[in-house]
């Protein structure tokens, strides 16, 4: 009979629950600086490490259509980019402050929301061509001209993500069809920023046992490049916004939406546009209702169309069936 006491230890399975990183909140200024740069300095006595939300990757990703300022506001509560001028990780323990182009800001930011656009389009079926897929096939934005346009150029990021081949729409060799193909494509682009932005993994000894633990280093990027891997790899939690039409990703522990139904990101949520949207959806049915009870369409027939009980089309139509026989006299 076998010793148990040989066996080893359990094998972890896939999918078992890593513990998250921490990312660190320099505690120094964080401020706009000559030249449209964020500058930032690192307070060792002011320092925070936080544990990430579950949308920090959402938040950045809108951070390309927003002012400056929220740019700043971000950057003060999860941390900078930490790059320096050659792409590099800037380490704090020796450089105590830092300077970052807003233009790097909003190319990083605007190529996660693309990433994440064509995602969710590809999850959906959809080919995916235009502005969208040529954004990843450039490193334009890196820097912005003095007119504000965007230059066109042809060396190499200073963030080592890669320049993906401009698309076009012809079978690939070794894939199926095209949405195979786009769909390796943006597995490479999530694959890149796990590398470039240094997402590792560590063991250690919990209260009653070892755990599996992120590595962030305390640095956002790295928080976000996991963040978009898991968005990409469960693509079922991945949506595109009722109200502001972005991408974001939906925790875990909140309900789907039911297929045709409205879902908002927590930004739209937290402005009340699903309250907004289900009072627009109201009056408008409302207006339907009455205008088919004007030609004469019986009310189970209007409640059978606009999919509500006879009851409350009934509750719509009061006083204004007296007004139509009234005029028809």
């Amino acid at each position: 009979m076998a010793n148990d006491n040989l066996r080893g230890p359990a094998r972890p399975q896939i999918g078992q629950w890593a513990a998250s990183g921490i990312v660190v909140a320099l505690g120094g200024l964080v401020s706009i600086g000559p030249d449209k740069t964020l500058q930032w300095e690192f307070d060792p006595e002011r320092v925070r490490w936080k544990n990430p939300p579950e949308n920090l990757l959402d938040q950045f990703a809108t951070l390309w259509q927003k002012k400056a300022s929220a740019t700043v506001a971000f950057a003060n509560k999860w941390g900078p980019l930490r790059i320096d001028e050659t792409g590099k990780e800037i380490d704090v323990a020796t450089n105590r402050a830092g300077s970052e182009p807003l233009s790097w800001w909003r190319y990083l930011s605007h190529r996660a929301h693309n990433t994440l656009r064509i995602a969710k389009m590809l999850e959906d079926g959809m080919i995916v061509t235009g502005e969208d897929w040529d954004f990843l096939a450039s490193i334009d934005g890196v820097h912005i001209q003095a007119d504000g346009s965007w230059p066109d150029l042809t060396d190499v990021s200073p963030f080592g993500l890669p320049s993906w081949e401009t698309w076009k729409p012809r079978k690939r060799n070794g894939y199926s069809d095209l949405i195979a193909y786009a769909k390796a494509t943006i597995a490479g682009e999530a694959s890149a920023w796990l590398q470039q932005f240094g997402v590792r993994l560590c063991v250690e000894w919990g209260e009653s046992s070892w755990q599996i633990k992120m590595m962030y280093g305390g640095r956002m990027l790295s928080a976000v490049a996991l963040q978009m891997a898991f968005a990409i790899a469960h693509g079922d939690r991945l949506f595109t916004c009722s109200g502001c039409g972005r991408p974001y990703t939906r925790a875990a522990d909140k309900r789907k939406p039911n297929a045709g139904q409205g879902n908002f990101c927590p930004e739209c949520a937290t402005a009340r546009k699903p309250q907004a949207r289900a009072e627009r959806i109201y009056r408008e049915k409302r207006r339907e209702a009455r205008r088919l009870a004007s030609e004469g369409t019986p009310i189970v027939e209007i409640a059978n169309k606009l999919d509500r009980t006879t009851d409350v089309v009934r509750g719509w139509l009061k006083g204004t069936q007296k007004n139509v026989q009234t005029k028809a006299r």
